[in-house]
């Protein structure tokens, strides 16, 4: 018998329609995704990304890096106009990013400055030099391709790691839908308690919170304001109420030497395009420093004894007393409260004065 004719190709498509037009659905509320990207960003919780995006915006006469610490631990506008060699540092950034190592540090200067700034304050401390603490945001966010390759280089061992952040963060952004979904359900979130108040409060109050800190980023040079310390962001009353924070394993294991060549690298970045690089021993709590972790702190401040010596680089060393600060000043081991900061900032102002005399 003749073989039967083949359908013609526009009947063979039409049995795929459904899976074309599936496609064809995705690929568009992809594209309008994205055309709303900065929509999305305003209510992620990436403030790591979003601190580095707004710092690129503009040149700063003094910029305050660090990890969370610096983030909770200074108030730029109270830094704002101290004078430094006869003229005034009108325009502070403060680049604390969360959970930030040394290596989180180092990335954000080399990629996160519009242009050099003046003066550079790295508040550093004790868990930013411990190389057992490896955080995604560096591969994921801060890192390129030849940051990459140097530092699998240096740390064969972390190598698959390192890769495997790097490439997850590049292959989400392909699908948006994904990417964005934290953001859009947070924005959905704040658009249905205004319509419908009491829908889900708890979920928009966060989209909320996330939206004046992100939207603060961007305004206040990097300061997210919170109003004066109420109790429960007071370590003195956790206590007395029997809480006692802890530190996580920030500084378990403790070892420096691989991010201890960071420090010179830093140094080295400041001398070559003619920055005022001044360290910062950030003070924490008498808890973790003279309790949980006494040894760990002990070599940490060698290596600042051993780099202020070999460099000739500032560092200062606020402690507990000569700041004003008690246990009421922190809100959990290491993060200081709005008061605290308010203390610290006003310290800083008068030691960056004197350091200009």
């Amino acid at each position: 018998m003749p073989d039967e004719p083949s359908p013609p190709s526009w009947r063979r498509w039409q049995r795929y329609r459904v899976i074309f037009y599936f496609l064809a659905g995705l690929i568009a509320v992809d594209a309008l995704l994205a055309f709303h990207a900065d929509l999305w960003r305003c209510y992620d919780a990436l403030y790591s990304t979003q601190r580095l995006q707004a710092c690129r915006c503009q040149p700063w006469d003094l910029v305050l890096v660090g990890g969370s610490t610096v983030m909770a631990g200074f108030d730029p506008d109270v830094l704002q106009g101290v004078r430094w060699q006869g003229r005034p540092l009108e325009k502070v950034f403060n680049l604390g990013l969360p959970l930030a190592t040394i290596l989180e540090v180092w990335q954000a200067v080399e990629h996160g400055l519009a242009q050099p700034p003046r003066v550079l304050v790295y508040g550093i401390t004790a868990s930013d030099l411990n190389e057992e603490r490896v955080e995604p945001q560096g591969p994921q966010y801060l890192m390129n391709g030849r940051d990459l390759v140097q530092w699998m280089r240096q740390r064969p061992e972390a190598a698959p790691w390192f890769l495997r952040q790097f490439l997850l963060e590049r292959v989400s952004r392909v699908w948006r839908l994904f990417y964005y979904r934290d953001g859009i359900r947070l924005w959905a979130a704040d658009q249905a308690e205004r319509l419908w108040p009491g829908w889900c409060p708890e979920t928009a109050a966060l989209a909320r919170e996330r939206l004046h800190g992100n939207q603060a980023c961007r305004t206040n040079g990097g300061l997210i304001g919170k109003p004066p310390a109420p109790p429960e962001l007071r370590l003195d009353h956790l206590k007395a109420i029997g809480q006692r924070p802890s530190f996580g394993g920030f500084l378990e294991n403790y070892r420096i030497q691989h991010y201890r060549p960071l420090v010179d690298r830093l140094l080295d970045w400041g001398v070559r395009h003619g920055v005022a690089i001044v360290l910062l021993d950030m003070p924490v709590s008498a808890d973790l420093e003279e309790q949980l972790h006494p040894q760990e702190f002990a070599a940490y401040r060698a290596v600042l004894a051993e780099v202020e010596q070999g460099r000739g680089v500032r560092i200062l060393r606020p402690t507990r007393q000569e700041v004003g600060l008690t246990d009421a000043d922190f809100a959990d081991l290491v993060h200081l409260n709005a008061d605290g900061a308010a203390r610290l900032s006003a310290w800083l102002r008068r030691a960056l004065a004197d350091l200009n005399p």
